[in-house]
Order: C-alpha cells, then sequence, then structure tokens
C-alpha cells in the first residue's frame, strides 16, 4: 500500500515539475523591472507590467495594517490592564478562538489521514 502511494506521488509530481520548468525556463527572461513598474498594455501589444497589481497589494496591506495594529494593541493593553474582568476574559477568549481557528485551519492542510 506504502509503494503505492509513492508511486501516486510520483505520478502526480512528475508532470508538476515539467510544468514548473516550462515556466520558469519561458518567463525568466521577462523578469525585469519595468515588469514591475510599468503599467498593463492592451491585449495583443507586447511588453507591459503589473504596477497596479503592486499597488493594490501594498494598499491593501497597509490599509489592513492601519486598522489591525491599533486595535490588537489597544485590546492587548485594556486585557493587561483590566486582567480578570468580565470584558478582558471576553477580548482574551475572543482572541484565542481566532488565533485557534487561524492555527487549525491551517493546520488540517497538513494532517495526515488516518
Amino acid at each position: 500500500m506504502s509503494a503505492l502511494c509513492v508511486l501516486a506521488v510520483l505520478v502526480s509530481l512528475v508532470p508538476l515539475g515539467f510544468i514548473l520548468f516550462f515556466v520558469l525556463s519561458q518567463g525568466l527572461a521577462s523578469l525585469n523591472w519595468d515588469f514591475f513598474t510599468q503599467t498593463p498594455k492592451p491585449v495583443g501589444e507586447l511588453g507591459g507590467g503589473m504596477s497596479n497589481a503592486t499597488i493594490g497589494t501594498l494598499m491593501v496591506c497597509g490599509l489592513g495594517g492601519l486598522f489591525a495594529i491599533p486595535t490588537g494593541m489597544l485590546a492587548g493593553i485594556y486585557v493587561a490592564q483590566h486582567a480578570g474582568s468580565k470584558r478582558a476574559n471576553t477580548v482574551r477568549f475572543a482572541a484565542d478562538v481566532l488565533m485557534e481557528s487561524r492555527r487549525s485551519s491551517s493546520a488540517c492542510l497538513f494532517m495526515p489521514s488516518r
């Protein structure tokens, strides 16, 4: 049974390895400074870049941090200052639930089946 599992992994990984090699061999030449700093060109024209995607990613991460960092710090200060109160315990419980759900959702991807 174990040999079949190894064979199945190899059968699935070999084509993925060929695809990865093909994409890297064809695409690495296109990665340059202009690709990251220019805007996309219309369909059919050569060249262009992905500056819109880069700027959008930075905006989303920046806005997320702008709201999440102060909220998390204030919640942590509140929990530390008012330890033992009902509201502080509720805030601590909510933070624990959020952290555990993040941890368990990523862990379930790597859990071996029984």
